[in-house]
């Protein structure tokens, strides 16, 4: 799983530092480089294998397979937003539990790529119940994926009652566009809705 060829150095006071310095990928060069570009972008390790895919393959499954109904999104009901949660609640453990015991529970890398050396610190009355790892815990359960869950519960919900676009309908017509400056006098915004 490492590199040892290409990791770099460590510093006592700043952690872990490069060999070389990250280049940009061949997206951002003139002139244009496209065989560059092809290995960069389909090679393995490149942008899309391995990492991107799986993460896009999550993402399509998770939303074909793993969300409610639409449909039940234009009232606020426990059951799907329950459902959110406890989707959200899963992928985290999934996706973060696998990475914690590939890099922290096997030290599959060592501290070759760890920007601190320092393992997560045990007995130390600075985190809640003395534990970093219990502590990252609790507060990615407790705080971060019900803030994940409510964005995601108001977005969808907004999408089903069409909040969204009648928000947008009357933000446009309050600025005045083009269209709503050559209809004045009727008071509609004739590119964006017909209501209003």
């Amino acid at each position: 799983m490492t590199d040892t060829a290409h990791s770099g150095r460590r510093e006592r006071r700043n952690g872990f530092a490069p060999a070389e310095p990250i280049r940009p990928p061949p997206v951002f060069v003139w002139p244009l480089q496209p065989m560059p570009f092809v290995k960069w972008f389909f090679g393995y390790p490149g942008y899309l294998w391995p990492w991107n895919s799986l993460y896009a393959a999550i993402a399509i499954v998770t939303w074909f397979l793993l969300t409610p109904d639409l449909a039940d999104m234009k009232t606020f009901e426990i059951g799907w937003i329950a459902t959110i949660f406890g989707r959200n609640l899963g992928l985290i453990i999934l996706v973060a539990g696998a990475w914690h015991l590939r890099l922290y529970v096997q030290q599959a890398q060592g501290i070759e790529y760890k920007y601190n050396s320092r393992w997560l610190a045990k007995n130390n009355p600075f985190f809640l119940f003395g534990s970093q790892l219990l502590d990252n815990i609790f507060w990615t359960v407790v705080s971060a994926v019900p803030i994940w869950s409510a964005y995601e519960v108001l977005t969808l919900w907004a999408r089903q009652t069409d909040i969204s676009r009648r928000s947008i309908g009357r933000h446009t017509r309050s600025i005045s566009c083009s269209s709503c400056l050559s209809s004045r006098s009727s008071g509609r915004c004739i590119s964006i809705s017909s209501t209003g």
